[in-house]
């Protein structure tokens, strides 16, 4: 399985661009872990993303921006 994680703030383009283009993968085993930013007050990016890398549960972790398509 392979663990997509994603620091956003913006709902719009997390919602539009990344989650459309996941919808669109097939026969893909992933899970999506969304760090929320602004619920959350990190002191760095990288600190976001060692938050949301503790929850992971897949074999290979991918840290991706919600405002890029992707297709696996």
């Amino acid at each position: 399985m392979i663990s997509l994680i994603c620091v956003s703030n913006n709902y719009d383009k997390l919602n539009t661009i990344l989650k459309s283009s996941l919808s669109r993968q097939k026969d893909v085993n992933y899970e999506l872990i969304i760090v929320d930013s602004k619920k959350y007050k990190f002191n760095s990016a990288a600190e976001a993303m060692n938050f949301g890398g503790k929850q992971a549960k897949g074999d290979y972790l991918f840290f991706i921006h919600h405002d890029i398509s992707y297709r696996f």
